[in-house]
């Protein structure tokens, strides 16, 4: 199975040159995702429960699909994006590339951080980059 960069995120589309432009690397361009853990990735899922609200964050293979880490908060903060990123990393899993939206959570320094002290490269997309200090709320939106 082979899998392109549309196929992991197709729903993103990034315009270059736009205000705020992401200081990571675009996306994955041509990249063939080829074998798992070449290129990992985090989104976050809203969900209503019966009362109030809950998000879940998902750390995942961009090859094979598969959830190596999550997190449930009923906030959208900057450090349940890195709790899931650092069970992930303690499972043994390494990707060379983790690919996400410049959403608040993947821009802070509370998740960029565990990325590059891991030695992993990282990449957005998806349009302007919305930065939070660590720990703040990061609703940053579409």
């Amino acid at each position: 199975m082979r899998a392109g960069p549309s196929d992991f995120v197709p729903w993103l589309g990034y315009r270059p040159g736009r205000s705020g432009a992401s200081p990571y690397p675009y996306g994955l361009g041509n990249l063939d995702i080829t074998q798992p853990d070449q290129v990992g990735g985090a989104d976050i899922t809203h969900l209503r429960p019966h009362r109030g609200v809950a998000y879940r964050v998902a750390a995942r293979d961009g090859f094979t699909r598969r959830v190596w880490a999550w997190e449930l908060s009923n906030t959208r903060d900057a450090t349940f994006g890195g709790a899931a990123l650092k069970q992930a990393l303690a499972s043994g899993r390494r990707p060379a590339i983790f690919h996400a939206d410049p959403g608040a959570q993947w821009t802070s320094e509370a998740f960029t951080e565990v990325l590059t002290d891991a030695g992993i490269a990282i990449r957005l997309d998806g349009g302007a980059v919305q930065s939070t200090p660590s720990g703040s709320n990061g609703c940053g939106g579409r």
